[in-house]
């Protein structure tokens, strides 16, 4: 589910090679494909439209579907609470799995979704990361175990890692590869900098199979 929101969050294009090709199929998935109910694009529920629909509802309602997300954030929203959204404006997807969250039936309302935004937005992400995406690499490998690695254009000069609260655990020098030291399996944030401008990546530290 993360992966499909990546390919959403790129345009249809991984890693430099196009997977969706048809634009116009796109550009209906991103914006109102349809009059009645301005915010759903193809498969996609759309923030940030100026009225909104529910399933189920014959009304319509002003404001947008999802107050406390940005404004460009757009989401498929599947039953029982299977959730991928994706907000191109924070180069962020976040997906919700798991079992229904008991609301009563398995329609899982818009509400859900922005509640979940609501904690989102509480999070002690750190305002200072630069997100001009000059900085281009990866974390590898990812999912991964004791040794980082960094894949890139350029070596990072200082890495830092944080738990998913936005919690620091560990930092030090790097070039290409380091060691994050002893951590349960989980998700991870790791910061890197090189020469004054810092990213983040997400990595999943995960047992071998």
């Amino acid at each position: 589910m993360a992966r499909y929101g990546l390919l959403l969050l790129n345009r249809g294009t991984w890693n430099a090679s196009p997977v969706l090709t048809d634009t116009a199929f796109f550009g209906q998935m991103t914006r109102p494909s349809q009059s009645l109910n301005k915010a759903y694009g193809y498969l996609t529920w759309l923030n940030g439209q100026a009225s909104f629909m529910v399933p189920g509802v014959p009304f319509v309602f002003p404001g947008p579907l999802f107050p406390d997300a940005p404004a460009d954030m757009y989401a498929a929203q599947g039953k029982d609470g299977q959730i991928i959204s994706v907000v191109p404006s924070k180069d962020l997807v976040w997906v919700r799995m798991g079992e229904s969250p008991n609301l009563g039936n398995g329609d899982v309302t818009p509400v859900f979704t922005n509640d979940i935004w609501k904690y989102i937005n509480r999070l002690p992400c750190s305002s200072s990361l630069n997100t001009n995406r000059l900085f281009q690499g990866e974390i590898w490998p990812n999912p991964g175990q004791n040794v980082l690695r960094f894949k890139g254009q350029e070596s990072p000069n200082y890495w830092r890692i944080f738990d998913a609260m936005g919690r620091l655990l560990a930092e030090g020098s790097a070039q290409n590869e380091w060691w994050p030291g002893e951590l349960p399996n989980g998700l991870y944030q790791i910061e890197v900098q090189f020469e004054g401008e810092k990213r983040r990546f997400p990595w999943v530290r995960s047992e071998a199979k």
